[in-house]
């Protein structure tokens, strides 16, 4: 999970990434890696503490000032 964020991720001050959008961009970087793709309630959990650590804004809308890098891991 932290090398996806990593990788995929990048700061948008006036970005929130939903939590489905959040998953669903998870899973296309694992394809893209060739990479097992953990359950979405382990991947939450661990993006969660992440998140945690290191002050980024959690809504109930999803995570304010990220969003996806690349278009291959968007919706």
């Amino acid at each position: 999970v932290e090398q996806f964020c990593l990788e995929a991720l990048t700061p948008s001050a006036s970005a929130v990434l939903s939590k489905d959008a959040l998953f669903a961009g998870y899973v296309a970087w694992c394809a893209s890696q060739d990479l097992a793709v953990l359950g979405a309630e382990q991947f939450h959990a661990a993006f969660h503490a992440i998140a945690r650590a290191i002050s980024l804004p959690e809504e109930s809308a999803g995570y304010r000032g990220i969003a996806l890098a690349a278009a291959q891991f968007r919706l």
